[in-house]
Order: C-alpha cells, then structure tokens, then sequence
C-alpha cells in the first residue's frame, strides 16, 4: 500500500480540489499578515502593563540563516536546487520573574519573528513569508553569555503551490497557507549595555497539518548569525524564594476528534476520533512523566485499503497502543512529546509500529484541560487534533 502510495507521488497523479474551505476565509495575504501583526502588538502591550514604558527591555533582532532542505521524500531532493536561505527580524521582551515560573526558566523572553525564506527551487516552491510567535528560555545564564533555546510556532505564506497544470513537481505543498514551525539552540554574547549577538542551529517546518493536499511538507536545517538591539531601559529582575515541591501522581482521561487528507490524495477529509487514559508522575515544578493507553479511530483506513484492493474487516478503522510521555510545565499549559507503540490493532496502511505526538496543554482550571495535538509516525505527520480532558 505504501509503495503504491509513494508511486502516485512520484508519478504526480493527482486530483485537485476546487477549493480548501480551511482556508476560505483567508483571502488576500495582507489581511493576514496584519492581522498576525495586530494580535501579537496586542499581546506584547498586555504583558508589558506593569512596566512603566512599553520599550522597557524591549529588544529588536535580526538574523541570517544559511542551510539545507530536509526531504521527507527523495523527489524533494530531486527538486532542490540551490541552499535554503532565510531572514527573520524579531521583536521580544524578557520576562522579569513576576512569579516563580519565570524565575525557574531563567526569565524567559516572548515575542514576534518575521521571516522571509529562499526554499531550495524558487520555481518550484518560491518563496515563503512567515509570522512566528515564540517563546526563548535560558538554559544557562552567566554574566555577559547565555545559552538559549527558543521555539515559535505562526503561520506562512507560500509564493508556490501544487498545481497540476503549472507547477506539478511541487508535491511537497497544496495550500499557500501553512503552519509555520521554527526551533532554535543558540547563545548569545553581550558586547555593550544595549548590543548583543547570537549565532546558533535552527530547524524551520513548513506545512498544512494534512488538512490540504499533498503535504509532504517542507524542512531546514540552518546556521544562523545575528544581532540584537535594546532599544528601551533595561529593568531589575525578581528574585524570591522558591518554594519545596511535593512530588506526586494524576490520572487523565482525555478525548479528541481530528481530520485528515489521506496519502493517497482523495480530495476528500476523513474525521479521526481518540481517547486516552493516562498517568503522571509530578517530578517536579516544571516536569513530568507518564504512561499511557490510546484508541484510535480513523474512518480513512478501510477506504485506502478497498482503494489498494486489500480484504477490509470492521475492525480496521480501529488502533490501540501504549505512549511514554515527557512535558514541560509552565503556569497553567502544558507541552508534551510521546513515544507511542501500537499493540493490538495496528493500522493497515502503513504499517508503522510506532507513533508520536506533540501536544499543547492548557488546563482551565484544576481539573479541565484543552489541548491541540499532532499525531504524526515518525517524521510523517498524520493528523492534527483539538481535544479536551478532565484530570483527578
């Protein structure tokens, strides 16, 4: 089924849609440049009310990046012709330890990166335009030194797309809206009280979380050089006592819906469907540990397998599996990686023996949570989910 699959890629055998109704209502790029642009001015406003002045440590930057494509598939690679090149210009402020989270990962900065990215073919896959709301947090901080890793996640505009008339080699993206994905490790010298630079490894994704077909997707791999500007006044930090933290245990049940395009390029969404049970260990403040059960419901299974021509059972749509789990903590959200294996019920189409997902977790309060999910088998992403769950 895999090889037949990757075959149609190879050969650009393709239906396109008529239109993407996720992405109806972004009409113009303009529109959704600034919009991007309003709501995270908007936010840095927010989080800057109990400074005197908004350009109190707020700090401008730009970068150049030099690298490498990343293909999933060997046609990417047949396609690429030239290094990937980027530019990113990004605004951000420290935070100043206004409680123990900001304290605990080094006063953290937030803000806005703008990115614009050569991708390896201009004809192929043009060029891409980015806005990145990003999170950078200290792993070690001396007095003029600081190693770093920061991690943005926005959405892109891509000048190129698949079409089969004009431009069928590019399978690696069908939408000219994408989520834009961007981690970095980095460090940083301070030359004087307001110029600095940093020069580090970054990693950049773009694709359309398979809401749109095809999505291969695009990644690279870049070393980056750049410098920063304090343009305010620099303010005093926060120190206070933290407090002992009782290591402890939760339980979790958890249910999320999804929708996915198939590999095989059906202009056509199939809902996906799945709960969890699951336990933590609080290791501490700012990290757990946990295990696992997962159902998986995917109604496209049985459709690619009829399409494949293979014997179908009722059963099929149907996974199960046991995950690991690692997440970071900070104030009410959670961020988690897990390793998932399937036992039972295996999914038919790929034939994959593991599974992965990365979640954000926000919790509403004590016991309600929300979270958005990729679910993805390795580097393959699958599907993206919107879930709920209720912890006790």
């Amino acid at each position: 089924m895999v090889i037949q699959i990757q075959s149609k890629v190879q050969n650009q055998i393709f239906e396109q849609p008529k239109f993407s109704y996720i992405y109806g209502m972004i009409i113009k790029q303009k529109t959704f440049i600034k919009y991007v642009l309003t709501i995270a001015f908007l936010h840095l406003l927010y989080v800057s009310d109990a400074q005197e002045k908004f350009t109190d440590d707020l700090v401008i930057g730009g970068n150049y990046q030099f690298g490498l494509l990343v293909p999933e598939y060997s046609i990417v690679s047949y396609t690429t012709t030239n290094h990937a090149q980027s530019f990113d210009l990004a605004i951000y402020k420290e935070k100043k330890g206004n409680d123990i989270y900001e304290q605990i990962f080094g006063y953290p900065e937030m803000g806005l990166a703008l990115f614009y990215s050569t991708l390896g073919n201009s004809e192929v896959y043009g060029k891409a335009f980015a806005a990145n709301y990003f999170y950078r947090i200290n792993l070690f901080s001396g007095r003029n030194f600081r190693i770093f890793n920061r991690m943005g996640i926005g959405l892109g505009y891509l000048t190129k797309k698949f079409d089969l008339d004009k431009n069928h080699l590019n399978v690696a993206i069908g939408s000219s809206i994408n989520i834009h994905y961007n981690v970095r490790f980095g460090s940083s010298f301070q030359l004087t009280d307001r110029f600095s630079m940093n020069a580090g490894l970054s990693f950049d994704h773009y694709s359309n979380g398979n809401t749109g077909y095809p999505n291969i997707g695009l990644n690279y791999l870049t070393a980056y050089s750049g410098v920063n500007y304090l343009i305010g006044e620099k303010t005093e930090r926060i120190e206070s006592e933290i407090p002992d933290y009782e290591r402890g245990h939760s339980f979790e049940v958890l249910a999320s819906l999804g929708a996915k395009y198939t590999r095989s390029f059906l202009a056509k969404y199939y809902p996906t469907y799945s709960a969890a049970f699951e336990y933590n260990y609080l290791i501490g403040r700012t990290f757990n540990f946990g295990t696992g059960l997962d159902v998986f419901y995917d109604t496209s299974v049985i459709p690619q397998l009829e399409e494949a021509g293979e014997e179908t059972r009722v059963t099929d749509n149907f996974q199960t599996g046991i995950h690991l789990s690692q997440t970071i903590v900070y104030r009410n959200f959670r961020f988690s990686l897990q390793e998932g294996f399937y036992i039972g019920l295996a999914n038919r189409v790929n034939n994959k023996a593991m599974y992965s997902r990365a979640i954000l977790k926000y919790f509403v309060n004590d016991n309600f949570s929300l979270r958005f999910a990729l679910k993805s088998h390795l580097h393959i992403l699958d599907y993206p989910e919107i879930g709920f769950g209720y912890k006790f």
